[in-house]
């Protein structure tokens, strides 16, 4: 019966070397499998089981917490070849998927902050794009779903220039033209008629329903 430090070739290619306990791994140690991923970390009946580190042959790293053979618990996972190339998750697992909080980054920088569940984004969560667009509010099955508070960069952008540049000087030349004269400071309703509908402008840009 195998027992204590030990390692061990099985016919397939395996080799693990670690702790054994009672003739099935468990404690520290190392698998590698016959087409090269790689496991360091503990073990318990046999299986992955507590903290521990795989290292997959298509470059994709999942450092965290396993139970009974996937990663289960809090885990970081960095993808290393496919569509996702240069992605990476922080956050909780359940059952080998991404399952509660966590965050998700692109190499473009967008991220994503909030709630999973089966891999999907499910629940409240934050979408920032690269291009600074932000999306908070609720996700059902991976899409926008339900009441939110959307941030448009561009959208706001044009809205202050509009309102802070463009209309108080439109609207001061218009007085300046009727009034026939240069009147240093424009009188008050100036600045009530050329702020107020944009000040809603804003504020329907920031906050839409989906």
């Amino acid at each position: 019966m195998r027992h204590g430090q030990g390692n061990f070739t099985w016919a397939n290619g395996d080799v693990y070397e670690g702790d054994w306990r009672e003739d099935v791994c468990d404690g520290r140690g190392v698998l590698i499998t016959a087409n090269g991923d790689k496991y360091e970390g503990d073990f318990k009946m046999g299986v992955k089981d507590g903290q521990g580190k795989k290292v997959w042959t298509n470059g994709d790293i999942y450092d965290g917490a396993w139970r009974g053979g996937q990663q289960d618990g809090f885990g970081t996972f960095s993808m290393g070849e496919g569509p996702n190339r240069g992605c990476r998750y922080v956050g909780q697992w359940r059952l080998g998927r991404r399952e509660g909080e966590g965050t998700f980054t692109w190499p473009d920088g967008s991220k994503y902050v909030g709630t999973w569940s089966s891999n999907l984004k499910d629940g409240s969560g934050v979408l920032t794009l690269a291009n600074g667009d932000t999306y908070e509010g609720q996700f059902k099955q991976d899409k926008k779903h339900g009441r939110c508070v959307c941030v448009c960069v561009c959208v706001c952008v044009c809205v202050c220039v509009c309102v802070c540049v463009i209309y108080p000087l439109l609207y001061i030349c218009i007085y300046i033209y009727y009034r026939g004269y240069i009147y240093i400071y424009p009188p008050l309703y100036i600045y009530i008629y050329v702020y107020i509908p944009y000040v809603y402008i804003y504020i329907i840009c920031m906050y839409i329903y989906i």
